[in-house]
């Protein structure tokens, strides 16, 4: 409290600033903050009177434990003894585990990260209207 920096960036503010910036010319203004807003700021409320609580447990949120990859422990191989063939081992495609056909909803793909052991995603949309195709300034707009 005794040493902040406050931001507030909104509109609201245009005609009330002072001072220019030096090299982009944004508009600011400092000013120091009310004493009694430092005390509030020094002395907050206690929680139990402000009925504040952590939410309730998602029971939809799988556990971290049940994400993690099963990675086979393999002996450790220094780089130096690695040949250059050894190097050059294809990485495993992911494997289809959906597909719809050409003129289906979904084709969705699989693959476990076998290097980390961390799940991760990637989510593609491709959305078809014919929405943007109604007027030139909404094609060159899409």
């Amino acid at each position: 409290v005794d040493n902040s920096i406050v931001t507030v960036l909104s509109k609201t503010f245009d005609g009330q600033t002072d001072q220019k910036e030096r090299w982009y010319g944004t508009d600011y203004r400092v000013r120091p903050i009310d004493a009694t807003t430092i005390q509030r700021w020094k002395q907050p409320i206690v929680p139990s009177k402000v009925k504040i609580d952590f939410p309730r447990p998602n029971v939809f949120i799988p556990s971290e434990a049940g994400l993690r990859v099963k990675i086979q422990p393999s002996r450790p191989v220094s780089a130096s003894s690695r040949t250059f063939e050894s190097r050059l081992t294809p990485i495993r495609p992911p494997r289809v585990i959906r597909d719809d056909g050409p003129n289906g909803r979904w084709k969705v793909y699989f693959k476990e990260d076998d290097r980390f052991g961390l799940p991760k995603s990637f989510i593609i949309f491709q959305i078809l209207t014919n929405f943007v195709f109604e007027t030139p300034k909404k094609a060159a707009l899409s």
